[in-house]
């Protein structure tokens, strides 16, 4: 055969090899840091939404009915969380521990109206506003870890968690939250259903590459996990784990939902409503591919993010 052929033959199989471990490394990357990076706005249910200016090292509260923003305080660093309470009073952020290799996070809870400060807590793992404006966070205390659940007066419930390392918190409603192990991998992962009123917790889900979504005071939930290789995303019902449906090729940050009427998802450069009672889908919108964030905001209107620009749509 001749070298010149060879050659050719050698350099397309190195390129290809390459290519494919560009795009491992990269997949694996975004899976491995997705759950903690904060969205570019992080929305309650009532369409209220925040996000961090980098500009202006502020942080903003989102105004849906004029997608306009408005400062409500100035930041020395840049918040790896944020979030709008349910009544739109408080904003809590949280940023990285500087000393810290735990991934540990320091907390500001901001009053919205004074930009004042009102707690402060350090060296805690994901803080969340509860369904009833209380602030929920993980506090790890030697080899055991406790979930803390604070009124904004600071009066703190104390509950015994089942796992000991960091964890990640969505809240459901005043009564229950879900905590997931937290990983930089893609390994087995299992989260569990806390009620917060009995002090209890039961396994809730197993899997790989683990992540878990929930929406205030809704009775579904979201999985995604990795079997294969190939992500996929879960809806259930949260109590009765009763399965709705499955989607492959999708990951949390490509559906969402409110008030338990129906779920929009991206797909393929696509969004589609569907029904928690059937899998009919509708195509409602063209989408970027890949999406970085999809939220409804409210019933009839979307918040898109891509890598490139935000924007919102109605439909």
């Amino acid at each position: 055969m001749n070298k010149k052929i060879i050659l050719l033959i050698i350099c397309g199989v190195l390129i290809i090899v390459a290519a494919a471990y560009f795009y491992i490394t990269k997949r694996e990357s975004s899976l491995e840091t997705s759950a903690k990076q904060a969205p570019v706005v992080n929305f309650n249910n009532q369409g209220d939404g925040v996000r961090y200016n980098k500009d202006e090292n502020s942080i903003e509260l989102y105004d849906n009915q004029s997608d306009s923003y408005k400062k409500v305080v100035s930041v020395n660093s840049e918040p790896i969380y944020s979030e709008i309470s349910p009544d739109k009073k408080y904003l809590l952020y949280a940023t990285e521990v500087s000393d810290s290799y735990e991934g540990e996070e320091n907390l500001s809870v901001i009053d919205v109206t004074t930009s004042s400060e009102i707690l402060s807590k350090q060296k805690i793992y994901s803080p969340r506003f509860t369904a009833n404006g209380k602030v929920v966070y993980q506090l790890i205390e030697g080899d055991s870890s406790v979930l803390k659940i604070s009124d904004i007066a600071g009066l703190t419930q104390t509950i015994t968690l089942p796992i000991s390392e960091q964890g990640v918190i969505e809240p459901i409603d005043e009564n229950y939250l879900v905590v997931y192990e937290f990983s930089y991998d893609v390994g087995e992962a299992t989260a569990y259903l806390v009620d917060v009123t009995n002090n209890t917790s039961s396994k809730f889900a197993t899997g790989e590459g683990l992540k878990i979504k929930t929406v205030l005071n809704s009775k579904y939930a979201a999985i995604q996990t990795i079997t294969d290789g190939k992500i996929g995303v879960q809806i259930l019902q949260w109590e009765t784990k009763q399965v709705v449906r499955n989607i492959d090729n999708i990951a949390l940050d490509d559906i969402d939902w409110k008030q338990d009427t129906y779920y929009v998802y991206a797909k393929s450069g696509a969004i589609y409503k569907s029904s928690f009672e059937s899998i009919t889908d509708t195509k409602i919108a063209n989408a970027p591919d890949p999406i970085v964030q999809l939220k409804l905001i409210v019933l009839n209107k979307l918040f898109i993010s891509s890598t490139e620009k935000s924007y919102t749509t109605t439909f």
